[in-house]
């Protein structure tokens, strides 16, 4: 938060009253008038987000991922979020960031490809209920690593099933 704040001309020290909660509380929150803005990391539609019963606005940050990127590296990419997701609304579009699960590279390439297996297979079995929107899993993101290579076994198993 505090990185894209400072890409967005701001000083979270400065410019902001920074609060940290739940997703769920900062829901709440927002929707009684207790916070002004809620920034927070999840997938699409994130729960706490969706039932507010207040209208709520959308910040595009597309301005700020090439100053993220500049400075931090190409982990940051532009991520459209599409038009009524949380009530009326337009497109805009945010930041948004991979979370990798990581391999030393002696794992051996069956231990990986069964990892990849169980990722690909049961993913709507491995995000609990109260992070469905925060976390997702999918073919697509499971191979988005930026500049980290997939290890060989994982690269393999996707291959094997997806070409």
């Amino acid at each position: 938060s505090e990185r894209v704040l400072a890409a967005a001309g701001l000083d979270a020290g400065r410019d902001i009253r920074p609060v940290q909660q739940t997703m769920a509380d900062a829901g709440a929150a927002l929707a009684a008038g207790e916070v002004d803005a809620v920034m927070w990391a999840g997938g699409l539609p994130t729960p706490a987000f969706t039932d507010l019963r207040v209208p709520i606005v959308l910040l595009d940050l597309g301005g700020v991922v090439a100053g993220l990127r500049q400075r931090f590296g190409p982990a940051y990419e532009p991520v459209r979020i599409p038009a009524d997701i949380y009530g009326r609304h337009p497109a805009v579009t945010t930041v948004g960031i991979a979370n990798l699960l990581l391999a030393r590279r002696d794992v051996p390439d069956a231990t990986a490809a069964a990892i990849a297996d169980v990722l690909l297979d049961q993913a709507a079995h491995l995000v609990p209920a109260q992070a469905i929107g925060s976390q997702f899993l999918d073919a697509q993101s499971l191979i988005l690593t930026g500049p980290i290579p997939l290890h060989p076994g994982a690269a393999g198993e996707y291959r094997r099933r997806h070409g």
